[in-house]
């Protein structure tokens, strides 16, 4: 079983030893930097982040404001790094920043790609649109609560 602080534990989430890991400042929170996830599914949010972190310790976990379509913004948790991807025998580090959005993780997390400035999004991507939003991807178009997780997302990125 793996052990891990309080959500308030603050920092950033990142291995402490081989069972230990700290949640972002706010995790636990009230007030106007609060994250928005409901109790009964923190500790299964909790429980993906570890598995994501130990499997990918390349990838930061903070709390961050997310700006919605709309234009309302909320304090989110936001997975970023850089995640493994095979293309025709050759291996990919793509910059990537994962959004836990409020419902997460009854609703699938928003997706990004964040190329670097020797990278490009290729015009007419299908499943990558110009923002650099991971759009069209099953996994995400898929994503059912509770089989659906964060681990097995980064494997289809």
């Amino acid at each position: 079983m793996l052990e891990y602080t309080r959500w308030g534990g603050g920092g950033p989430c990142v291995p402490q030893g081989p069972k230990r890991a700290h949640f972002p400042p706010g995790a636990s929170r009230g007030g106007a930097e609060a994250l928005p996830y409901a109790e009964d599914v923190k500790l299964t949010v909790r429980q993906q982040l570890l598995d994501l972190v130990l499997e990918f310790p390349s990838l930061d976990i903070r709390a961050a404001r997310y700006t919605y379509n709309d234009g309302h913004e909320m304090n989110l948790l936001k997975i970023s790094g850089t995640v493994p991807m095979f293309y025709r025998g050759q291996k990919y580090n793509l910059p990537v920043a994962v959004w836990l959005p409020e419902y997460f993780p009854r609703s699938a997390p928003i997706c990004y790609l964040n190329p670097t400035s020797d990278m490009m999004i290729k015009p007419n991507h299908r499943n990558v649109n110009p923002s650099g939003l991971v759009v069209n991807e099953p996994y995400l178009q898929q994503w059912s609560f509770p089989s659906s997780n964060l681990l097995e997302l980064a494997h289809t990125l």
